[in-house]
């Protein structure tokens, strides 16, 4: 119940928080109720950059990572393989004799990662660790985890899809409103086909066309003082 009750909780967050951070610190609150929680960091993982960044990031012992190239770490490992890892301090001499994997940061007495994958591409990885106590994980937990991790990678990617959408939009109004030339867009009632004669076009798109936006620059040039008054104009010759 617990568990269907905090993957009810991560869907809210998703529409609730209005930054990535505020996800972060929401998804850490609502995976503190199913298992301890006091070490806990979500990776991401560029591909194209080659890249592994720590945007959340909550440690007892270690301070934040900055980003950085994939090393050798447990983090590595579970994004490489695209498979959880619950590791104790065994299995990970077991994978540093191996070469798989080395230590960063301080050895926890257990260590538990999971990916995140979208649509069969790991995007990063969540991880949780207890520096004492070798129980506080198991196999339980890492079923757990692996459940929740799917949603939990989707909202994240669908916020930081929502964020690249906005920061692009803030970059194109930027760009508009700087520019020295007059900028503008329109919108028309009716499709006007492009098999008519030109000036059978011309004549519709006078007709039907209206301003949907513009510049101060194309306002200036239309008559108007800011781009907010001619939206909604008809297009006249």
């Amino acid at each position: 119940d617990k568990v269907r009750e905090a993957v009810y909780q991560i869907a809210d967050a998703s529409d609730n928080a209005s930054t990535l951070d505020d996800l972060y610190m929401s998804l850490h609150r609502i995976i503190s109720t199913v298992m301890p929680a006091n070490n806990f960091y979500i990776a991401l993982f560029d591909a194209e950059e080659n890249i592994l960044s720590f945007p959340y990031f909550v440690d007892e012992v270690d301070e934040p990572f900055p980003p950085q190239k994939p090393g050798r770490g447990l983090t590595e490992y579970v994004i490489r393989a695209g498979e959880s890892l619950l590791c104790t301090l065994d299995v990970h001499e077991n994978l540093v004799r191996r070469g798989e994997a080395e230590l960063i940061g301080a050895p926890s007495a257990i260590w538990l990662g999971v990916p995140l994958i979208v649509e069969k591409e790991t995007i990063g990885a969540m991880v949780v660790q207890h520096y004492s106590d070798e129980k506080a994980y198991g196999e339980k937990e890492q079923r757990i985890l692996e459940f929740m991790s799917s949603q939990i990678a989707r909202v994240i990617e669908l916020k930081r899809s929502e964020r690249a959408l906005r920061l692009g939009h803030e970059r194109y109004q930027r760009f508009v409103g700087q520019s020295f030339e007059g900028i503008w867009m329109v919108q028309f009632h009716d499709p006007i086909p492009v098999g008519l004669p030109h000036p059978e076009q011309e004549n519709l798109f006078f007709a039907n066309g209206y301003f949907v936006g513009c510049n101060s620059v194309m306002a200036h040039m239309l008559g108007f003082g800011r781009g907010g008054e001619v939206c909604g104009r008809k297009i006249e010759h």
